[in-house]
């Protein structure tokens, strides 16, 4: 399993920053690539399931469904975010894996507006591919989780963040 973890502190109240994280067109905005929301729906159970399509530099196409699996208005959202096919990426080749990460963001008042503290675990299969992604990608994990903080915190202010 990978695993991160970070934190930043959001110049906005944990109401505003929970509104833009539980929306997932404008949470797609955020990201480095192009996110298109191609379907999202809230279930009986109360989860809402979206379906995601980003589009990466080298003109591939990931797929990804994300189940929201625990929301506590302005303080918590988890999700689980699963990737079928997933392998080596930008290309669409080489794909036959899987990959499964629980996203948990944790919002807590801060006297400069919100500390916004987010835990990843990521699962890849099959073992081939484990082992490429925890050893020779091992730094990507991490840099994304610091990445998604920036762009959050620039969201909420006049910093403009270059696409990565």
């Amino acid at each position: 399993m990978i695993r991160t973890r970070g934190s930043a502190v959001v110049a906005a109240a944990p109401s505003a920053v929970f509104a833009l994280l539980d929306d997932p067109a404008r949470l797609a905005v955020l990201a480095p690539n192009r996110v298109e929301v191609v379907s999202s729906e809230e279930l009986p159970d109360g989860r809402r399931s979206t379906r995601t399509r980003t589009h990466m530099p080298g003109g591939a196409t990931v797929e990804a469904e994300n189940v929201v699996v625990e929301r506590v208005p302005d303080h918590r959202l988890v999700l689980v975010s699963t990737i079928t096919p997933f392998g080596f990426a930008p290309t669409g080749r080489g794909r036959f894996g899987r990959a499964e990460t629980r996203i948990a963001r944790t919002l807590e008042p801060h006297t400069d507006g919100t500390t916004v503290t987010v835990e990843t675990e990521t699962r890849v299969s099959p073992a081939p591919l484990r082992l490429y992604f925890a050893f020779a990608k091992r730094g990507q994990w991490q840099r994304a989780t610091d990445d998604g903080l920036a762009r959050l915190r620039a969201a909420f202010s006049d910093e403009l963040l270059d696409p990565i």
